[in-house]
């Protein structure tokens, strides 16, 4: 199962990372360009609107692309276009190995064989994550939240007090269990 799983990982990030500067910039996608020029002077409250990390990982691949850059064979460099949106492509391919991983906690192997499958050829999933938006690291984080839940719910470990106001919070809201 973990090769199968590394291969879908594989083509989800293959599909969500090639020829990421075919298209220009959104509107969006300028803001967070100028929010990282404002960080290289020292200016963290630009675009504060926007999550900080999602935008220091695009300040991480601009400079890594910048180095890159420097020392590519002819032909061989990366335009910034790319540089902005690999981050999110990255993090959509990531997403193949935590839905994986909620959904066998929750479903069983087979399930989750298939549901990463899915994520990794879903032609909407590839397109959100092909741009520079929120969304996919939003995304990423509730998935690995939940899996992290779910799992430490199952384990029993010493915070099963937390567990247990889950299941008073169901019942008094008369939420349905399985």
């Amino acid at each position: 199962m973990t090769t199968v799983l590394i291969l879908v990982t594989i083509l989800a990030l293959g599909l969500r990372a090639t020829a990421l500067s075919t298209f220009g910039f959104s509107e969006d996608e300028v803001n967070k360009v100028h929010a990282i020029d404002e960080y290289r002077r020292g200016h963290f409250s630009a675009n504060a609107e926007h999550p900080m990390l999602m935008k220091l990982a695009m300040w991480t691949s601009v400079e890594a692309t910048k180095a890159w850059n420097r020392v590519a064979p002819a032909g061989q460099s990366i335009d910034s276009e790319t540089a902005i949106r690999l981050p999110n492509a990255v993090a959509g391919a990531a997403l193949t190995v935590a839905l994986f991983g909620l959904c066998q906690t929750l479903f069983g192997a087979s399930v989750a064989a298939m549901a990463s499958l899915l994520w990794a050829l879903d032609v909407n999933a590839i397109a959100i994550n092909r741009i520079g938006k929120e969304d996919t690291f939003a995304l990423l984080f509730f998935v690995l939240a939940t899996w992290c839940y779910e799992r430490g719910k199952r384990q029993g470990n010493p915070w099963r007090v937390f567990y247990a106001a889950d299941a008073l919070t169901a019942k008094v809201f008369r939420i349905p269990r399985n």
